[in-house]
């Protein structure tokens, strides 16, 4: 089993992030290929991407220019922390890794890419498999471990607006 240069603990071949630390383990496959963030996000659309919590109805704004970004869960005793924190919704009781999902564009399209996380992403119960980009579409269901959330993507910077963001 090999072990993490950062803090010596053992982990999992094909997994990108120590769970013990947060170091990368392994370069994500698709990140020297991506244009900058944002950049590839369809043209004079998309200004955000909103995740609803489905369980409390809570919603995450990410604008494109914020893509790529992590979907995971913080931990007290890691340096690097998620962009979409799911520690406050059970993420931890509900099987969501530290590091679980990515989302960014590519060619126009929003992706997501599982992390190799242990209790996987499924997309409309359809189960993805680790680090291969999967597109998702306006109200796609995104499962981290047991965790749901809906996917929508806002064209219209007043309809961002119209969406609260809770918490």
């Amino acid at each position: 089993m090999p072990i993490c240069p950062t803090c010596g603990r053992p982990y999992l071949l094909n997994t990108i992030f120590c769970e013990h630390c947060g170091t990368a383990l392994h370069p994500l496959r698709q990140t020297e290929e991506l244009p900058p963030a944002g950049s590839c996000a369809p043209t004079g659309s998309a200004p955000a991407v909103v995740l609803e919590l489905l369980s409390s109805a809570h919603r995450f704004r990410l604008l494109f220019d914020e893509l790529p970004a992590v979907i995971g869960r913080a931990d007290a005793g890691q340096a690097r922390r998620p962009q979409v924190d799911l520690a406050p919704y059970g993420g931890l009781e509900r099987g969501v890794s530290r590091q679980h999902a990515r989302l960014f564009w590519q060619a126009g399209h929003l992706m997501v890419e599982d992390l190799a996380s242990a209790n996987g992403t499924w997309v409309n119960d359809a189960r993805l498999p680790p680090n291969v980009p999967y597109r998702l579409k306006e109200g796609d269901i995104l499962r981290l471990g047991t965790l749901r959330l809906r996917v929508y993507v806002r064209t219209d910077r007043s309809a961002v607006h119209q969406l609260p963001e809770s918490g």
